[in-house]
């Protein structure tokens, strides 16, 4: 007991970083210095994460936007209307008499 009041009286008088204390408690300061470091490894680590979480979420939605708006233009330039101003450039024309079926008997 009287161990236990010369420590905390050492702590309360400030004595915490006397020799005697450091080479009595160097176990216990050892393991508290590593936790203390794994403890900012950690959360450096995790603030990378979250930074690049961050920076890929922006560039999907960009890429889903890129999507879209080929999806939009390829459908545009699909339509009959569009097909048949870019045809007129070159000189055709679409047909005003429908289309004649072929059937080929077979003897």
């Amino acid at each position: 007991m009287a161990n236990k009041t010369k420590k905390i009286g050492s702590i309360v008088s400030g004595n915490l970083f006397d020799a005697d204390v450091l080479i009595e408690n160097w176990k216990v300061i050892s393991f508290s210095i590593l936790l203390i470091l794994m403890t900012i490894v950690s959360s450096h680590t995790a603030d990378e994460k979250v930074y690049e979480i961050s920076k890929l979420q922006k560039e999907v939605r960009e890429l889903k936007s890129e999507f879209v708006d080929v999806r939009t233009q390829l459908m545009n330039s699909r339509m009959g209307s569009n097909l048949q101003e870019k045809v007129k450039n070159i000189g055709l024309e679409s047909s005003t008499t429908p289309p004649q079926v072929i059937t080929v008997k077979k003897d």
